[in-house]
């Protein structure tokens, strides 16, 4: 049976946390640019977080099916060697992507340890545990926390719409990448059932504009 392991190698830098008042900052700046093209209507609109997650997730231009070479990666090893090898992957992925799209990027920092996952589908659930890692810290540098908490504020959604669309468009955003690493089935068998279905969304095409309706798009 597989522990918990520690995973942190040396030279590995530590970067900035969670986005919080700095997400709503980006957030605000897309409203600000949706305005700018649609309109002070859109603003008023119920519309508005959902032309502002359309804007925010448009310009990445998605990932590719998985290679036998990437499928093959972090599959051999102890579990911390897999977490750092498939980490690192999905780190410069996104990164490619942030680029692509002319949007900076910052490397997320990453838990001390690798959690225990069950040997027969532990690959899958690697990529899904990095997947969803990577998923909620792109759609902070995406500022899409700032446009769903701009939208509670003014009483548009509530906080338990909020959280749940976070966690649907994470899990949607782990599929998009996912799908360049694990088979769909393998990857959707890996997320909870509540995750599942979003999951098999991002899979299904690999582009982050598909997972606009998880929040609100």
């Amino acid at each position: 049976m597989i522990g918990r392991v520690d995973w942190d190698p040396p030279g590995r830098r530590r970067r900035v946390e969670p986005l919080g008042r700095r997400g709503l900052i980006v957030g605000v700046a897309v409203l600000v640019v949706i305005a700018a093209i649609g309109g002070t209507s859109l603003l008023r609109s119920s519309g508005r977080t959902a032309a502002g997650v359309d804007a925010a997730l448009a310009p990445f231009p998605g990932f590719e099916s998985a290679t036998p070479g990437r499928q093959g990666l972090g599959g051999a090893g102890d579990v911390a060697a897999a977490y750092v090898a498939i980490a690192d992957q999905g780190t410069a992925d996104w990164r490619t992507q942030f680029a692509r799209a002319g949007v900076d990027w910052a490397d997320p920092a990453w838990p001390p340890r690798a959690p225990a996952v069950p040997v027969p589908e532990r690959r899958a659930r690697i990529v899904f545990d990095v997947g969803t890692h990577l998923g909620d810290w792109a759609q902070q540098l995406m500022g899409i926390p700032g446009l769903l908490e701009v939208a509670r504020r003014q009483h548009r959604i509530s906080a338990a719409t909020l959280h749940a669309d976070t966690a649907d468009l994470v899990a949607c955003l782990a599929g998009v990448w996912g799908r360049s690493m694990v088979s769909t089935p393998d990857l959707a068998a890996a997320a909870p059932p509540g995750q599942a279905v979003w999951v098999v969304r991002g899979a299904q095409t690999g582009v982050p504009a598909s997972c606009a309706p998880a929040a609100g798009g």
